[in-house]
């Protein structure tokens, strides 16, 4: 039941999963892997709070559950509950050091609550074991903004489109950035770029919607 509700739950089939799940733990209780399965399930439901509980569950039966400490490190970045949510995936990350997409969390939860040289320092070990992840350049990028690092930001921005040139997010946070350094010249086309693009996809979708509304 525990393995069917994961399968499901990586499917999106999110309230059969949690059925298989709730079946799983009826015939064991202390089945920690279902109690992380029902939390995530119950996160994707948006019940935050049964989620946080099946979590909590999981970790009185095994404290050091790197996957529920990050499930509700996750549950409270929902939540805006930055501080908690750093300190889960800090843990989390004490007790499964090698799993460095824990660090990209931690990263991120950081810069939440203006511990920027930490989410720096954490994102550079993220790219140094995960170089060609645009996530981890961009999210760099974001923090060097945040502290005022215009140049740096741009740089790591750039890094973000080399790696995936469709990345609008960075195109968009270039854009602004070179507008804060006074680079009218560049960053008002690619500022307007990000409009077009956005633009496009709205009138792809009207195009898409009509074309539906012929077909039927």
């Amino acid at each position: 039941h525990a393995n069917l509700g994961a399968a499901l739950l990586e499917r999106d089939q999110t309230t059969e999963a949690l059925s298989h799940i709730d079946q799983a733990l009826k015939l064991q209780p202390n089945f920690v892997d279902a109690h992380v399965h029902r939390g995530h399930a119950l996160h994707k439901m948006g019940r935050l709070q049964e989620s946080m509980a099946s979590f909590q569950s999981a970790l009185s039966i095994h404290q050091d559950n790197a996957d529920a400490l990050c499930g509700l490190g996750n549950v409270h970045m929902t939540m805006s509950a930055f501080g908690h949510a750093a300190a889960c995936f800090e843990q989390a990350h004490a007790h499964e050091p090698s799993n460095s997409g824990l660090l990209l969390n931690l990263a991120n939860a950081c810069v939440e609550i203006n511990r920027v040289d930490e989410s720096i320092g954490t994102l550079s070990r993220y790219i140094a074991d995960q170089p060609t992840d645009p996530r981890g350049h961009y999210n760099l990028a974001v923090a060097y903004l945040k502290d005022n690092q215009v140049g740096q930001a741009i740089a790591s921005f750039d890094e973000t489109l080399r790696l995936d040139p469709h990345h609008h997010d960075a195109l968009f946070s270039k854009s602004l950035a070179l507008l804060v350094r006074g680079d009218y010249e560049l960053g008002w086309p690619l500022y307007e770029k990000r409009w077009d693009n956005s633009q496009s996809k709205i009138s792809v979708k009207k195009t898409n919607q009509r074309s539906e509304e012929h077909t039927s």
